[in-house]
């Protein structure tokens, strides 16, 4: 389990990592054809699952290898139909701020994402420099 916490049927569990997110996020192991359910907290309205090892079905949908995005609250169902899938989910109350998506990072505007990109590339010439590999 990273941040957030889980109640299953049978015992709970919570992260010792502190966010500053309303978030739950975590990795799920899933054999014997196995079946799972994530019950969010009523604040989240935005989920998310990305099946990494064999398939899985998220939300009665066969996927691997994809990252399937969920709007709205309720439960998030994930199964294994085939045996030892891997699965990284997660579920989060939305950002109150419009968001700009970089190629590798989020920023809340696209001045923030310029310098960051900015610094990747400067820290990434001086690494070079210096006859390290970036």
């Amino acid at each position: 389990m990273l941040p957030g916490s889980i109640q299953g049927a049978e015992e709970a569990a919570t992260s010792p990592i502190v966010s500053h997110q309303d978030m739950t996020y975590g990795v799920l192991s899933l054999d014997n054809r196995r079946a799972w359910r994530h019950e969010p907290p009523v604040a989240h309205d935005i989920a998310w699952a990305f099946g990494f090892e064999r398939q899985a079905e998220v939300q009665g949908t066969l996927t691997g290898h994809e990252l399937a995005v969920f709007d709205g609250a309720g439960a998030l169902d994930l199964a294994d139909p085939r045996g030892r899938a891997r699965v990284l989910f997660g579920t989060a109350k939305r950002h109150d701020h419009a968001l700009v998506l970089g190629p590798s990072s989020v920023h809340t505007n696209a001045r923030s994402l310029e310098d960051a990109q900015r610094r990747i590339h400067t820290l990434g010439a001086q690494l070079q420099q210096a006859g390290r590999p970036n």
